[in-house]
This record gives C-alpha cells, structure tokens and sequence, in this order.
C-alpha cells in the first residue's frame, strides 16, 4: 500500500495511483524539454566562434553546461542500461567488474567516449534517456 486515507485507512484507489505515476511521466518529459531548450538557445546564441570576443571567455563554461549536462545525463542512463541488463547476481558482479576495468579505470587516460564504447560495447544511444524519462 502507497498511501491511504487519513481517517479510515482504506488504500489509494488503482485509478488514483497510476495518475500519480503518470503526473510524474508528465513533468519528467517537461524537465527534458528545458534541458532541450536550453541547450537549443545556446547554439543558437553562440554558434559562430570569436577568438577577439571578451564575452566569450566570461561565459565560456555557463555556454557548456546544459549540453554537458544532458550528454551526461544520456550517457549514464545508457551505462545504467547494462546493469539492468543483467539478471543474476554473477552477471551484475561481472557488469560491475567490466564497468571498474573498461569505463571508470579509463576516464583521465582515455576520451570518455571511447571508455563508453568499451564498457557498453557500442556508441551511445538515446533510448535509455527516454525511457529514463517515461518516454518510451
């Protein structure tokens, strides 16, 4: 039981429940499109490069953010896509070992997307952002 009533204790009805689930669907889709919009604007804000530019070294790292923020948010729902992959303990044991070797070991040494093609064994995909996000 999730939930019940304050005075007589019966159970959150089904009805109201999967409302509840899918009031949280809606504004999960609403925080990526931000992300979306945000990321958007500053292309389209700063996408000719001007090395004589002041403004461009002050806003240099606010520029990159809401990009970054959703490639990672991407890439880790992905890599989190492998974990749930997995059905055993042995397997998330061997996931867990082969995420430390190809992915977390090579991060400093190596891009972060070569360490992500390694670990997940191919290119990034949005799917698993989607599904994230109760988009699928």
């Amino acid at each position: 039981m999730v939930s019940g009533h304050v005075d007589t204790g019966a159970p959150l009805p089904d009805c109201m429940f999967g409302k509840l689930v899918a009031s949280t669907r809606i504004m999960a889709a609403t925080n990526l499109l931000k992300q979306l919009e945000f990321s958007a604007l500053d292309m389209a804000l700063h996408h000719q490069y001007d090395p004589y530019s002041t403004t461009e070294t002050i806003f240099d790292v606010k520029d990159q953010v809401a990009e970054r923020y959703l490639w990672s948010e991407a890439m880790s729902a992905d890599a989190f896509g492998r974990f749930e992959e997995a059905t055993t303990p042995e397997e998330w044991q061997a996931v867990g070992r082969d995420c430390r070797d190809s992915l977390l070991a090579m991060l400093g040494s190596a891009h972060p997307l070569d360490a992500f093609k390694r670990f997940r064994r191919r290119p990034p995909n949005m799917d698993a952002l989607l599904r994230s996000y109760g988009l699928d």
